[in-house]
């Protein structure tokens, strides 16, 4: 059957919708609407270091000890960003922090991470004209409510954005099930168990 090129509508889900917003600024890709699902609203750098440090907030951590993790993490992926060499043991002394920075920064997907890390998307989103609809849970502890999906749409509106809708929805978590737990008492560490779970329902409010 035919497809209607002017049919078309692009949907991304989390690191999914950093891709659909890149997608649709390519003139030559023919979309009518984009639908971001618990996209990042930030640098993805950004949402990554947030949630390390939610992790790190969550283990006890705060103030001086909290800033000796997040100070050389962040140093780190600046560096890395700027195109340097960075050993894994420079940004973190434990150990699966370690690993996943080695992921970040493993040479073969380098240029792509690199890219990806510093895709800031308020700018990119500003530059479409197409209509956007931004759905996020506002139980989402992976990706923000607020500092992601409103600021998302906040900032691009602000910079003259024409058609773009930004639903909340309040019970729903960062896949969009059902999530009895009030944001602020989430732990960081288990929350992620209901993805999965079969005896976790969709949100009927997303």
């Amino acid at each position: 059957a035919a497809v209607d090129a002017s049919q078309i509508y692009l949907a991304g889900h989390s690191e999914g919708g950093v891709h659909a917003v890149h997608l649709a600024g390519d003139a030559g890709v023919p979309l009518a609407g984009l639908v971001l699902l618990a996209a990042p609203g930030r640098r993805f750098v950004d949402v990554i270091l947030g949630q390390l440090e939610g992790k790190f907030r969550a283990a006890g951590l705060s103030g001086a000890d909290l800033a000796a993790q997040m100070d050389p993490l962040r140093a780190g992926f600046d560096r890395l960003i700027a195109g340097e060499t960075v050993d894994p043991t420079e940004v973190s002394e434990i150990p699966p922090v370690q690993q996943f920075f080695a992921a970040c920064a493993a040479p073969a997907g380098l240029p792509f991470a690199r890219e990806l890390l510093a895709f800031d998307p308020v700018a990119a989103l500003a530059r479409l004209t197409l209509p956007v609809l931004v759905i996020n849970g506002e139980r989402d502890i992976q990706v923000s409510p607020t500092l992601d999906a409103t600021a998302l749409a906040d900032g691009a509106r602000a910079a003259g954005h024409p058609d773009l809708t930004l639903y909340l929805a309040p019970t729903a978590n960062h896949v969009f099930k059902n999530e009895e737990t009030p944001l602020a008492a989430l732990d960081p560490a288990t929350a992620g168990a209901a993805y999965s779970s079969a005896a976790t329902d969709l949100a009927t409010d997303a």
